[in-house]
C-alpha cells in the first residue's frame, strides 16, 4: 500500500480571559492544541483561562 505524507494547517479563533492581550496571546500559543491543554495549576499561575476554541480554517496538502 502506498504511503503519503500530508501536511495539515489549522487556524483557530481562541477566546481567553486574561489580564492583558499579551498574556492571552502567550497563554493561547502555549496551551492550544486541538483542545485546551492547560491544567488548573497553569490557569492559576498564568491568571488566564481559555473559554472557547473555534476552528476557522482546516487545510490539507501534500508534503514532501
Amino acid at each position: 500500500m502506498p504511503v503519503y505524507q500530508i501536511g495539515v494547517a489549522r487556524l483557530y479563533l481562541v477566546t481567553v480571559d486574561a489580564e492583558s492581550q499579551k498574556d492571552a496571546e502567550n497563554f493561547a500559543s502555549c496551551f492550544v492544541g486541538y483542545r485546551d491543554e492547560s491544567n488548573q495549576g497553569e490557569r492559576e499561575e498564568f491568571k488566564c483561562n481559555i473559554t472557547q476554541i473555534e476552528i476557522v480554517d482546516n487545510e490539507t496538502f501534500p508534503a514532501g
